[in-house]
């Protein structure tokens, strides 16, 4: 996994953490969890535009929305 990856990684799963708290995910295994993760971070990847986008917003709402659709 190169740097970004694993930022993103990072980041994904830390919003990940908070929607679980707020109820708005389940997460029943860490695997399942983890896996996740790791594909939304390189979805991501293959989609974002780094020239038009603000980086941390679109990780965010492009995550939220994914692990939502994951873990409701």
């Amino acid at each position: 996994m190169d740097e970004k990856l694993l930022k993103n990684v990072f980041e994904i799963t830390q919003i990940a953490m908070i929607l679980e708290r707020k109820g708005k995910i389940v997460v029943e295994d860490s695997k399942s969890l983890s896996d996740s993760v790791v594909q939304i971070a390189k979805d991501f990847e293959k989609q974002f535009d780094e020239w038009e986008g603000d980086y941390y917003a679109d990780i965010d709402n492009f995550a939220e929305a994914r692990l939502i659709e994951d873990f409701s």
